[in-house]
């Protein structure tokens, strides 16, 4: 994923931050998460929010990790419904990893946030060549249409259509170039969130963007181009529901408020939206190579930032992307931008990789409770 550009600097905190923090805590709060991790994250917020991660069989299958989960998290993000997982062929759909999930989910009565129905990137070799003008709506209606049924009742909510706006693309509108967009222009989007309220109109339907959440002239595009888009597709009656911050955050760089952010929030709210957060990690590639100080530096941004989101837009759910710094997705990716110069290993996560509470665990531990409080 690509980052846009930020102007303001993050200025680097020392590790006695780092011990006023963990001070600060309540005593039981803090024994419970540095000595298990169980301080439960779901406990500490009002019932009218979910706690979420997004979670693979894998670590269901782990039980060290099972008891992370069923003790933070009262909701699951099941991020194998990308379509490259699900439709292998245009004629098969494999549901049997999703499915197993799903009766976890139910057995331990855990919401499921479902990732995703439709991007304009991450798809089956198979699509770009078999979509054209006259097959690409069908094609997407069916889509969606076969994977929602499968699921009502069971997944609450959706992001229907995810990234559609990358500003650095260099369409005028900003849209996100790829498959769905060359075959069916803009209003791909119209089709696709018309699909999803006819497959399960209960489920909550959203928007899933990025690169809004910090400054600079890049996201400040992004904030603009986004609104636009929404404005417009709410005026042509397009049932969009919800906004989902993906909120992939450059460590380096402030997650503190910004009058541009905080007015982008606002006007959201203001059109019947509600805000989600969908994707929370923090990309340490920049940060130093001195492990406390580097975590600190994380978990200084969580703080900050949930602090920031909780007060401006009330989200409805928060949802971690990596809720450990095990497998985490920044390891995978090779692009330069988020290669460590030093060769170390991304800790963009709440727990380390031994899954001991880092110190990141302890600051969202608290800015929830303070939030609920």
């Amino acid at each position: 994923m690509v980052r846009s550009s930020m102007m303001t600097r993050r200025s680097f905190i020392n590790t006695s931050a780092l011990a006023l923090a963990a001070a600060n805590l309540p005593s039981q709060l803090a024994w419970a998460s540095i000595s298990t991790g169980v301080t439960g994250l779901k406990n500490l917020v009002p019932p009218s929010m979910l706690i979420g991660a997004v979670v693979d069989r894998w670590q269901i299958e782990d039980s060290r990790w099972r008891p992370i989960i069923l003790n933070n998290f009262n909701l699951v993000t099941l991020g194998k419904l990308k379509m490259s997982y699900v439709r292998p062929t245009p004629d098969a759909f494999d549901f049997r990893e999703t499915d197993w999930m799903v009766s976890f989910c139910h057995e331990k009565r855990i919401a499921m946030h479902g990732h995703n129905l439709c991007w304009n990137a991450n798809n089956p070799q198979w699509l770009a060549q078999a979509l054209n003008r006259n097959n690409a709506a069908n094609i997407l209606t069916d889509h969606i249409h076969t994977v929602m049924k499968r699921y009502a009742g069971s997944i609450t909510s959706w992001d229907v259509v995810n990234e559609p706006v990358a500003e650095w693309m260099g369409r005028s509108d900003g849209l996100y170039r790829g498959p769905w967009l060359d075959a069916l222009g803009p209003q791909y989007m119209d089709i696709a969130f018309h699909a999803a309220a006819e497959a399960d109109p209960k489920a909550l339907r959203v928007l899933n963007i990025a690169h809004v959440e910090q400054g600079g002239e890049g996201s400040d595009k992004a904030r603009l181009m986004t609104l636009r888009l929404v404005e417009d597709l709410l005026r042509r009656g397009v049932p969009v529901q919800a906004i989902g911050l993906e909120s992939h955050l450059n460590g380096n760089y402030s997650v503190l408020s910004t009058r541009s952010r905080s007015s982008f929030l606002h006007n959201l709210r203001q059109l019947g939206l509600q805000i989600l957060i969908t994707e929370l990690d923090i990309d340490d590639t920049q940060l130093p190579s001195e492990i406390t100080r580097r975590d600190a530096i994380v978990s200084e941004c969580y703080a900050e930032y949930l602090a920031a989101i909780l007060e401006e837009a009330a989200p409805s759910r928060v949802i971690f992307f990596s809720p450990g710094d095990q497998r985490n997705w920044y390891d995978s990716v090779h692009q330069a931008a988020y290669v460590r110069r030093d060769g170390e290993r991304h800790r963009p996560g709440l727990f380390d990789s031994a899954l001991i509470p880092k110190t990141a665990y302890n600051s969202v531990a608290q800015t929830l409770q303070s939030y609920r409080t």
